[in-house]
């Protein structure tokens, strides 16, 4: 009988790896401000950077996968937390899902509408200027 993997289970010890965790973790704990921002972003980038140029592995490669997908999750359900008058962290988180993580976003956004719901409303929570700002970006303008 074959066993199950758990796609959460590290598997590999890969110190790049365990250092981009524990921004995500870093950037959990911050949330919301510029700081958490900063941490998603720079775990994002590291993550995707070992899967671009250290060719992981299909194993490594499917982890690094769901947790970029439970990270870029976690922001889109967070985001009401951020106060809809500090526009510059808002915009921040924003770029994030729309830019960095548009590839994990747009998937989350089809496979649960109601995510895609969510966003919609912090989005209109800031107004239209916000909403064409974001679409510049997420069409890379």
């Amino acid at each position: 009988m074959g066993s199950k993997h758990n796609p959460m289970t590290r598997p590999i010890d890969n110190a790049e790896i365990d250092t981009a965790v524990a921004l995500l973790e870093r950037a959990e704990s911050e949330f919301p401000s510029q700081q958490s921002a900063d941490s998603f972003s720079e775990a994002f980038d590291a993550l995707n950077d070992i899967i671009a140029y250290d060719s992981p592995g299909d194993s490594v490669s499917r982890y690094i996968s769901n947790v970029k997908y439970a990270h870029c999750r976690r922001i889109a359900t967070r985001l009401v937390e951020v106060d809809p008058g500090d526009f510059e962290v808002w915009f921040h988180y924003a770029v994030l899902l729309l830019v960095k993580m548009k590839i994990e976003f747009d998937t989350l956004r089809i496979q649960h509408p109601d995510l895609g719901l969510l966003y919609d409303r912090c989005m209109g929570r800031h107004g239209t200027s916000l909403q064409a700002a974001a679409a510049k970006l997420a069409d890379g303008r």
